[in-house]
């Protein structure tokens, strides 16, 4: 907008503005001057320019008429025809234009200019302009008649060809529109409002100019006509063509409605293959359904767009030509989409399939059982007391019939039907408090075998000295007599258990338990085969449990059920069954809706897919620097791979490895979302995890049903998440393998599973993808116990994802040049030592330098001033098309924005970080993406609270802390509705613009319990009316949200796309606001809050027209004034604001009795506590009561004042 002279301006300001001061080093330079020309600076006021002031003095100019975008065209139509009548002749008006010709039409180029400052926030002048593929990643494009015609064309080619980029100029469209009928309205209610009357013209000729530039690329010739290329060569030529057709494909295959056609299609032509349908007619099928779904989508948006341009005089009615060709190309797209996507799956061949898993395994099994029957005959004696006594335990356990033997008594088979049909198997596993899952009593021939030659050949490897022992207790070898009776046939009453136990119990290194676990490996034996084999041997005393507990703990000694860490949280949460449980279920329902939201999930994945691609290079480096680990890019890929590309095999492979260890699979699905799952049916290993046989009890249905409801509603999550936590187990195991020089699939396929992957591997595959999806416990200790404590005292209101937020600290820390330098530390103090490296020591390393270079880089990048990415705060970034979000949801990029911005002010001269003002809590924010609700409300309320007790009575402040308190729970409760607010973001079709508003009222609160409780209502009414605000024009009265930065009110746009990319995008503010952030102004230095929502946004809204109206001409003059000193630059800014705000305070103080209330109240409070204290003091002395008036708050004041001025007399 054009900046409006000054009419009447303040002498002091005048003067203020051309002092040098103390900080001043240079010439000071009037508007109207050049750096030549500047006034020297001695330190002392310089005189104001006197043509400067005459020119602010100077009487305005006449209110100019209004005139709306179909005038202005008409205008200028009529215009462009007088002046070039011959033209009109040879070639009529709208005909089809040569791209030469259009890239000589001055007038044009000068609109497409204008257009994109006023569109995109871009100044062709300024620089150059961004590339359509790269941005200005590689410096741009020069700003050339060709290049500034090619960058339109482009944008113009997108908004035609993808739903997405239409939409977002619809909004754009639909805000400048409203925009200019507030403007209008406001001119016609003052007629002598000269601001309004500029800004509707303004807003007018935006409009004016953005159709007449659609018209003209709509006349360019199209791609198959011999006009288009009049006066280009051949290359130009062949490049205009290339050109055309790449951005028409780009923009089509990224029009998220391609993706869901095409998933259609797809989903068609798989089914009709299911049914019998040939290759051909399925991919047909796909292609159809795909193109027919596209082309009425792409038909439907360019008849929107052509709407909007007829109802605003750009043509006179739609194109129903061009909006076949849209159709026609966008169908041709995603048809090729389709059916290309729907011959992929059908010709592709799964990595192993469950059926290929299962046969495998039992085919091996008997492959086990043969070599079992091998070992037996080669070692009889050890072989048959061993099978003799497990026998026998099985009949004094189930009866006679439970083992069938042959004619001699020797064991033939177990009578496996007979055992888990029988009584005693039933009894046996009621008695026991385990999981039926983990601790499966049914027992078959095969588990028999196979336990049997484990165990003979186990004990044979300590007869020859392959598993040496030690004793336990003492750490000491054993006697010769200890190792001859444990390397021995058992002894008559002997269990098999109790030496399988004093076995494993007691290997003297890691070599021996390798070997042990060898062993049993050989033979297919877990600790279900353990178990199962064992579990009649268990005595029917109460030592049933125990015996059967440690076996598993000691099996292996490595292959644990969970971490210490989780077996603290499962010991508090049996502890808080007792206390709390009712309250602590209804807080984890309240935080699995927080992230039940669509939105919630799509940002995970965008989360997840840039921390994919950083571990990928992380593990490469890490790889080849760790000599205990083998390169390969194969194996350096393998994550991307499972996880993006093969999920469908990599579930499969998870899910069937899981199964072998009942234990690991518990830990891997135990955490979702930090919520421990307790639903039985949901996964059968967590019924020892409540702490009750059947699972979760049924104590509480409404509960259990609400629950329930929850989980169905986090599908989109969960499924994310269970994509990367599958694809992350599926890795780890196939890195673990490679390491060994061992293929996955070779593995798999023969069924050789127990001989190559050890339940160790397993657990520590389970460990990696929770660490992936950060669902493990944070390694710090203190963090370990601060994340405890938080969950057990219910403080999860205020931060509802503790683990999360140390998790990203932690990863934070790591992946960052502090990592590295901590990594090479530990390891030159572990070389010291004459140790060796760890493998955490080098997987450290690799995460500071090969993950924290790569992301502070892109952090430095986004923020980058010159890149035009850099949004209006450092947590913003612009999408290129005028708009900006929210980037702070998108952790692991979070942090590195705010490190970016930091070293770019280092490197620019610009206010040092501690220049942000930012406090613990959004320092923290910043670094982790972690919300801390409420806490301000409870310091506040509890400040107040005290402040009540200590001067006797101050109810008026204890009512709006009471308020504030009420605010902070209904800030959590409203978390219950989450799932509700998603219909505030459903708008598909209109104007794709929501108009933000401002919910709050003045409040009237009779004592501090009705303060609570309208306190609580509000984050509830404030999220609950967007939604009759989106579909209906119930809130049209509800006063907007005022920005104090710029004047144009805000605008939500598209706010479906919060849906699709989880972010809500807002217009791009003024250049000025961005200059100001880089200076190290943040909002709520503008903004003003008192306890009087009214106060506010009068101060607001005339904070941003002021900032609208001075700060542009304000910035032009510091920077000839200070052209070097960005901190002489801050400090005048600092001065302008606080001084602006004052002034709009003194003025509210005598507007009217509330206004002057709300100013004084703020005024007060401003001053110090101390200071506050006394005063209160004071006034309790004279008047024996509160104040409640302005005049009672005025006495206050000037008392405080007096109590001010008194002080400094002392100290002089």
């Amino acid at each position: 907008m054009n900046q409006p002279l000054i009419e009447a301006p303040d002498p002091a300001f005048v003067e203020r503005s051309m002092r040098g001061g103390a900080i001043q080093t240079q010439g000071v330079v009037t508007p109207d001057q050049d750096e030549e020309d500047a006034i020297p600076a001695d330190g002392s006021v310089q005189p104001a320019d006197d043509d400067f002031v005459t020119k602010s003095q100077r009487l305005p100019p006449p209110v100019p008429e209004v005139s709306t975008p179909e005038e202005m065209i008409a205008a200028q139509d009529a215009a462009t025809a007088a002046a070039t009548p011959e033209a009109q002749e040879e070639e009529p008006v709208g005909g089809p234009r040569s791209r030469v010709e259009m890239e000589q039409d001055e007038e044009l180029i000068a609109d497409i200019k204008q257009h994109m400052r006023d569109r995109y926030d871009v100044d062709p002048d300024s620089g150059n302009l961004p590339n359509y593929f790269f941005g200005y990643l590689f410096g741009g494009d020069e700003p050339t008649n060709e290049e500034i015609l090619e960058t339109y064309m482009d944008a113009w080619r997108t908004m035609t060809g993808n739903s997405m980029d239409a939409g977002f100029e619809i909004a754009w469209l639909s805000e400048t529109k409203q925009k200019f009928a507030d403007a209008k309205a406001a001119s016609e209610a003052d007629p002598t409002d000269l601001e309004a009357a500029r800004a509707a013209n303004e807003y007018s000729g935006q409009l004016a100019r953005a159709l007449r530039v659609y018209r003209e690329a709509d006349r360019m010739a199209g791609l198959f006509g011999g006009k288009r290329y009049e006066g280009l060569t051949a290359m130009q030529t062949v490049g205009e063509i290339g050109e055309t057709v790449g951005v028409n494909a780009l923009a089509a295959l990224s029009d998220p409605m391609t993706l869901v056609t095409a998933g259609v299609g797809k989903v068609v032509g798989l089914g009709a293959q299911a049914a019998g349908a040939s290759l051909k007619t399925a991919i047909i099928k796909a292609a159809s359904t795909g193109a027919a779904l596209e082309a009425a989508g792409a038909a439907v948006t360019d008849v929107a767009v052509q709407s909007m341009e007829v109802e605003m005089g750009a043509r006179d009615s739609i194109d129903y030509e061009r909006t076949a060709i849209v159709a026609g190309s966008a169908a041709v797209v995603s048809g090729t989409v389709s059916g290309l996507a729907t011959r992929n799956a059908i010709k592709r061949v799964d990595k192993v399939t469950d059926g290929e898993l299962s046969a495998a395994l039992v085919k091996n099994q008997e492959i086990q059982v043969e070599a079992a029957k091998t070992v037996q005959k080669q070692n009889r004696a050890v072989a048959s007391s061993v099978r003799e006594s497990l026998a026998k335990s099985i009949e004094d356990a189930f009866g006679k019939k439970a083992v069938i033997r042959n004619s001699d008594g020797t064991v033939k088979e177990i009578n496996s039907k007979f055992i888990r049909e029988s009584e005693e198997a039933s009894g046996l596993y009621k008695d026991l408090e385990v999981d039926r899952d983990l601790f499966d009593p049914s027992l078959t021939t095969s588990v028999f075998e196979r336990v049997v030659g484990a165990s003979t050949e186990l004990i044979m490897a300590v007869r020859k000295g392959t598993v040496t022992l030690i004793d336990e207790g003492t750490g000491r070898p054993l006697t010769k007599k200890q190792l001859s009776d444990l390397g021995t046939k058992l002894q008559p009453g002997e269990k098999v258990s109790d030496r399988l136990l004093a076995l494993l119990k007691n290997t003297a290194d890691q070599e021996s338990t390798d070997a042990a676990i060898s062993i049993l490996g050989k033979y297919g034996i877990t600790r279900r085969e353990i178990a199962a084999a064992m579990y009649a041997e268990a005595s029917k005393a109460g030592q049933k449990l125990n015996r059967l507990s440690q076996m598993t703990k000691t099996l292996g000694r490595v292959a644990r059920n969970k971490t210490s860490q989780e077996a603290g949280e499962e010991a508090d949460a049996l502890t808080e069954f007792k206390l709390g449980e009712t309250f602590r279920r209804l807080e984890d329902i309240r935080r699995l809706t927080l992230v039940s939201g669509v939105a919630t999930a799509v940002r995970n994945n965008i989360s997840q897919v840039l921390r994919s691609g950083v571990d990928t290079l992380v593990y490469g480096f890490e790889s080849a620097i760790n000599p205990n680990k083998k390169f390969g890019m194969k194996n350096t890929l393998a994550h991307l791979q499972n996880t993006f590309f093969y999920s469908a095999d990599s579930a499969r492979i998870a899910q069937f490895l899981l199964d072998i260890a009942p234990e690991q699979r518990m830990r891997f699905y135990n955490m979702y979302s930090e919520v421990t799952n307790k639903i039985n049916r949901g996964n059968p290993g967590q019924s020892a995890l409540s702490g009750k046989s059947n699972g979760l009890s049924k104590e509480t249905p409404l509960l259990d049903m609400w629950e329930g409801g929850i989980q169905t509603l986090n599908f989109f999550n969960r499924f994310q998440e269970a994509a990367y936590r599958n694809g992350s187990f599926t890795t780890s195991i196939q890195r673990q393998l490679y390491d060994q020089g061992i293929d996955m699939l070779d593995v798999l396929r023969s069924g050789k599973i127990t001989e190559n992957i050890t339940e160790d591997m397993i657990a520590k595959a389970v460990d990696d993808a929770l660490e992936f999806t950060y669902a493990s416990q944070p390694k710090l200790g203190l963090f370990q116990v601060w994340n405890n404590a938080i969950v057990k005292s219910g403080a999860t209101l205020a931060i509802p994802f503790p683990r999360f937020m140390f998790k990203a600290l932690e990863m934070t820390y790591n992946y960052n040049v502090t990592g590295a330098g901590t990594a090479a530390i530990r390891m030159l103090l572990t070389k010291t030592k004459g140790q060796k490296i760890t493998d955490g020591q080098y997987r450290q390393l690799a995460e500071g330098v090969a993950g924290g270079l790569p992301l502070i880089y892109l952090g430095y990048t986004l923020r980058d001033p010159e890149n035009q990415m850099a949004g209006s705060e450092w947590y913003m970034l612009k999408d290129g098309k005028g708009n900006e979000f929210d980037a702070r949801p998108y952790f692991p990029l979070t942090p590195y924005l705010l490190m970016g911005e930091i070293i770019h002010r280092f490197e620019d001269g610009r206010p040092a970080p501690n220049a942000l003002k930012m406090q613990g809590k959004e320092i923290l924010e910043g670094i982790t993406g972690a919300n801390f609700r409420g806490a301000g409300p409870i310091a506040k309320f509890t400040e107040d609270l005290l402040m009540s007790f200590q001067n006797g009575v101050d109810d008026n402040q204890f009512k709006f802390g009471a308020a504030a308190l009420g605010e902070y729970m209904g800030e959590a409760m409203s978390g219950y509705l989450q799932p509700v607010y998603q219909l505030a973001d459903l708008e598909l079709a209109g104007d794709m613009i929501q108009r933000k508003k401002d919910y709050k009222v003045n409040p009237d609160y009779q004592d501090g319990v009705d303060g609570f409780f309208q306190g609580f209502a509000r984050p509830f009414k404030t999220r609950l009316m967007r939604i009759p605000e989106n579909y209906t024009e119930m809130m049209e009265d509800v006063p907007d949200l005022e920005d104090p930065r710029f004047e144009d009110p805000q605008f939500r746009v598209m706010p479906f796309m919060k849906v699709m990319f989880g972010a809500t995008f807002t217009r791009v503010p003024p250049e000025y606001v961005t200059e100001l952030n880089r200076m190290g102004f943040k909002y709520r230095d503008f903004t003003t809050y008192t306890e009087k929502p009214e106060f506010n946004r009068f101060m607001n809204r005339e904070m941003g027209r002021k900032m609208n109206m001075e700060m542009p001409a304000y910035l032009a003059m510091l920077k000839r004034q200070y052209p070097d000193n960005q901190l002489a630059q801050a400090d005048a800014v600092r001065r302008y604001i606080t001084e602006t705000k004052s002034g709009l305070y003194k003025e509210m103080q005598t507007a009217d009795d509330d206004s002057g209330l709300a100013a004084l109240v703020h005024k007060f409070n401003r001053i110090s506590p101390y200071a506050r204290q006394l005063a209160k003091q004071q006034y309790k002395e004279k008047f024996d009561e509160p104040p409640t008036t302005v005049d009672d708050y005025q006495a206050l004041v000037n008392i405080a004042a007096s109590i001010r001025e008194t002080n400094r007399s002392l100290l002089k």
